[in-house]
C-alpha cells in the first residue's frame, strides 16, 4: 500500500540523517578550532585523521540506532513531538557511543568541547531536519507525482478515525478522497463527500478512480466486507483492510504472523522488550545513587521515627505488581504497631488518630517511601509505573472497577502519571487508573525522565485539584462507587 512511497520516505530520510551528523561534525571542529584560538583550551586541537574513523563509524551507525527507535517505519505513524523525542533519543544515544568509542581510540580523555559541541549542533539540526521533512515530504511527494489517493469504505468510528489519522500524518502521502457507506444518512462526512456503496462498487471506483481502498466497515458487516473483497481484486487497485478493533482495546496492541494467521495482541506493552531493559537499567543505577546519597537523610528519619514511637523503624506490607505477584513494600512505620488490628486492611483516613507524631509530616511529604528505593534496586518496583496497592483492595476493586486490573501489566512504581497530576489522596480511583493506563499505553523513556523531574515539585507533598476533590467526595455518597475514592491515604 505504502510501498513506493516507503522506498522514497527511506532513501531520503536516511541520507538527511547521515548528512546532518556530517554537517554537526564539520561545525564541532569549526568550534573547536576556534575555542583553539581564542586560548580556551589547554589541549592541542585534535587531528581530523584521529576522529575520522569514529566520524565514518558514526555515520553508519546512526540509521541502525535511528531504525530500531522505529524512526523509519511508517507503519508506527506517532504524533510530532513523539517522534521528535525518539530522535532526540537515538542522537543521544550513538553519541555516547562514539564518545566511549573515541576514549578506546585516543587512549585518552577526547576533547570535550569538540563531542560537547557535537552533542548540541547534532540534536538541534537532527530535530529540526526531522520537524521540517515533515511538512516539506507531502509537497516534495505531489511534486514529484508519488502521492496515492484513496477512498474509505465504511463511515462509522473506525472510518472516520482513520481519516483524520491519515490527515494528521501528511508525510505517509496518502490523500483521501471520498467514503463509501450505505448505511450513512447524509452526503458528507468530515468534509468529504460520501457516495452509496450500491449493488456494484466497481462501477464508483471505476468513475472516481483512487489509488487505495480502505475497508473500516464495522464488526457487524463482515459479509459486506467479505463481498466488497471479492468485488475489489477484479480492480487494479491496492486493498486495505482497517479491523475493527477500537471498541475492544485495552492496552497497545501488536500484530503477529503465526502461520497462515494473523493475531492481534490487545494487551501488548512498550515496555516489553529492549525497552523493559533500558528501563531496568535506569531504575538500577537511579536507585543505586539515591541509596547512597539520601543516607544520611535514612539515618535522621529513623532516629525520628524510633524516639517519637514504640515499635520498629521500618514498615512491611504485602503489595501486588506487575503480574499480580505480591511482594513486600518497606516504608518508614508512621502508624502504631496495632493499627490494622481491630479493623483488617482499610485506608488511612484524614487526622486519623492512628498516625505517629512525626508519621503525619512523614507521610505528607512522602518522606515514608524512600526505602521503596531498594524495592527498585532489587527489581520488584519501578521508579516510574502505577502505585501498588494491596492484595486486598485489588480483589474488590477487580470486580468493581472495570479494567482495572490492566494496570498490573507492568510494574509498580514509586511515582507516576497520575501522582504528578494531582491524582492522589482523595480522589476518585477511577479517574487514576485512567491516568495509570494512559500512562502504560503512551510510554517512552523520555516520559519517565519527565514524570521523575515532575515528582519533584507536584508528587512529594499531597496534592489534590479542587475539582477532583468535590469529584471524589460527591462520588462516594453512592455505594456502588464507594471503591472509588481514598479517604486520605497518599496512594
Amino acid at each position: 500500500m505504502f510501498t513506493t512511497y516507503r522506498v522514497f520516505f527511506f532513501v531520503l530520510i536516511r541520507l538527511m540523517d547521515i548528512a546532518v551528523l556530517l554537517v554537526a561534525w564539520v561545525v564541532a571542529f569549526a568550534v573547536r578550532w576556534l575555542a583553539d584560538l581564542a586560548n580556551l583550551s589547554r589541549y592541542a586541537m585534535p587531528e581530523l585523521k584521529e576522529f575520522l574513523p569514529l566520524v565514518l563509524l558514526s555515520a553508519v551507525h546512526t540509521p541502525i540506532v535511528f531504525a530500531q527507535h522505529e524512526l523509519y517505519e511508517l507503519r508506527r505513524a506517532r504524533g510530532t513531538w513523539r517522534e521528535l523525542g525518539e530522535v532526540a533519543r537515538a542522537v543521544l544515544l550513538v553519541w555516547v557511543g562514539t564518545s566511549v568509542l573515541a576514549s578506546l581510540v585516543l587512549h585518552a580523555l577526547p576533547s570535550r568541547i569538540l563531542l560537547l559541541s557535537l552533542l548540541g549542533v547534532w540534536m538541534l539540526l537532527a530535530i529540526a531536519g526531522r520537524y521540517g521533512s515533515q511538512r516539506f515530504l507531502p509537497i516534495l511527494t505531489r511534486w514529484l507525482g508519488q502521492e496515492q489517493s484513496a477512498a474509505i469504505i465504511g463511515s462509522g468510528r473506525s472510518a472516520q478515525k482513520l481519516y483524520h489519522t491519515l490527515r494528521s500524518y501528511p508525510w505517509l502521502g496518502t490523500s483521501v478522497r471520498y467514503f463509501l457507506a450505505d448505511d450513512y444518512g447524509g452526503t458528507h462526512l468530515c468534509g468529504l463527500p460520501v457516495h452509496p456503496i450500491g449493488p456494484d462498487v466497481t462501477a464508483i471506483l471505476q468513475d472516481k478512480p483512487v489509488d487505495v481502498v480502505f475497508l473500516a466497515l464495522p464488526e457487524h458487516q463482515v459479509s459486506l466486507q467479505r463481498h466488497l473483497v471479492g468485488a475489489l481484486a477484479d480492480l487494479n487497485i491496492s486493498v486495505a483492510l482497517v479491523p475493527d478493533l477500537l471498541s475492544v482495546r485495552l492496552l497497545d496492541q501488536d500484530v503477529i504472523r503465526l502461520g497462515d494467521f494473523w493475531v492481534f495482541s490487545l494487551t501488548h506493552s512498550r515496555m516489553a522488550g529492549w525497552r523493559g531493559l533500558v528501563k531496568r537499567l535506569l531504575d538500577i543505577v537511579l536507585s543505586g545513587i539515591l541509596l547512597i546519597l539520601l543516607l544520611p537523610v535514612f539515618t535522621l528519619l529513623a532516629i525520628l521515627v524510633k524516639y517519637t514511637s514504640r515499635g520498629p523503624i521500618f514498615y512491611s506490607q504485602a503489595r501486588s505488581s506487575v503480574g499480580g505477584k505480591e511482594f513486600p513494600i518497606y516504608k518508614f512505620r508512621t502508624m502504631r504497631v496495632d493499627a490494622e488490628a481491630a479493623t483488617g486492611a482499610v485506608w488511612a483516613q484524614r487526622n486519623d488518630p492512628r498516625v505517629t507524631r512525626i508519621g503525619g509530616l512523614l507521610r505528607k511529604t512522602s518522606l515514608d517511601e524512600l526505602p521503596q528505593l531498594w524495592n527498585v534496586f532489587i527489581g520488584k518496583m519501578s521508579l516510574v509505573g502505577p502505585r501498588p496497592e494491596r492484595p486486598e483492595l485489588i480483589k474488590r476493586f477487580q470486580r468493581t472497577v472495570p479494567k482495572y486490573m490492566l494496570r498490573s501489566r507492568v510494574k509498580a512504581g514509586m511515582t507516576g502519571w497520575a501522582q504528578i497530576n494531582g491524582y492522589r489522596g482523595d480522589t476518585s480511583l477511577r479517574k487514576r487508573l485512567q491516568y495509570d493506563l494512559y500512562y502504560i499505553v503512551n510510554w517512552s523513556l523520555i516520559m519517565d525522565l519527565f514524570v521523575l523531574a515532575a515528582t519533584i515539585p507536584f508528587g512529594f507533598i499531597a496534592r489534590t485539584p479542587r475539582t477532583a476533590r468535590r469529584t471524589a467526595l460527591r462520588r462516594a455518597k453512592a455505594p456502588e462507587d464507594a471503591v472509588a475514592v481514598s479517604a486520605g491515604t497518599k496512594d
